[in-house]
């Protein structure tokens, strides 16, 4: 398989406004640019890591991108308490990410969420 890059593909705002009803996508953009930058920026790392998964997952380039973005978008909004802190966070995140020590524990971070999201087997599923 070729090395393929998420930016051949839609964003996640371009993604995420294909599915949202028309009025809604102006709303979009009150969680703010370093959101959405984020979002766009590590989904697309994992993507460039992790798209070997393809034929493991059985999914297509944009459908895996779309669900990558959508496991970033559940990971920053969790590591918030309100919706409020979501801009404020999410630009202070974006800063301390330019700390290479710090990136790297934030996306090792993301790895295993990445990891649990799609290859956690069920309790129900164990053979115990």
């Amino acid at each position: 398989m070729s090395d393929l890059s998420a930016s051949e593909y839609p964003t996640f705002f371009k993604n995420l406004s294909q599915r949202v009803q028309a009025k809604e996508v102006s709303s979009l953009h009150v969680l703010g640019e370093d959101f959405f930058s984020l979002v766009d920026t590590f989904s697309q790392q994992l993507f460039e890591e992790f798209q070997g998964d393809l034929l493991l997952l059985e999914m297509e380039p944009e459908s895996f991108l779309w669900e990558l973005q959508v496991l970033t978008n559940q990971f920053l909004r969790k590591s918030i308490d309100s919706p409020l802190q979501l801009r404020p966070f999410c630009r202070q995140l974006r800063q301390q990410m330019q700390n290479p020590t710090f990136a790297n524990e934030i996306y090792s971070m993301l790895k295993k969420n990445y990891q649990d999201h799609f290859y956690q087997v069920p309790q129900s599923q164990l053979l115990v």
